[in-house]
């Protein structure tokens, strides 16, 4: 069954990216739009920075967003995080080069 089945059938899903930091997303289906032209994925917009990948969840996420902002983590030590994430910017977004990769 695909994605789009699924949705057609139970209206939502619940997507779980990363176990061990539990990113989840609740994925509803809103309205099924039928055109004549042939559906091509495209990005419309964006913003930030994707996260660190084992950054330690949303909370994870926070601490390496504030302290590569210059402030201070709050579950986790400072130095150290800021060692391990080096020079990740949380606000670099090139919405071309994604663009490239994501559009079809």
């Amino acid at each position: 069954m695909s994605a789009g089945d699924w949705l057609k059938r139970h209206g939502a899903v619940v997507y779980e990216y990363d176990f061990d930091d539990s990113w989840r997303h609740a994925v509803e289906l809103v309205e099924v739009v039928t055109r004549d032209e042939k559906f091509v994925r495209r990005l419309v917009g964006g913003a930030r920075a994707f996260p660190p990948e084992d950054c330690g969840g949303f909370p994870g996420y926070e601490d390496v967003v504030a302290v590569a902002s210059g402030g201070r983590a709050r579950f986790h030590d400072t130095a150290t995080l800021q060692q391990w994430f080096g020079d990740w910017d949380p606000e670099a977004f090139d919405l071309e080069a994604v663009r490239q990769r994501f559009d079809r």
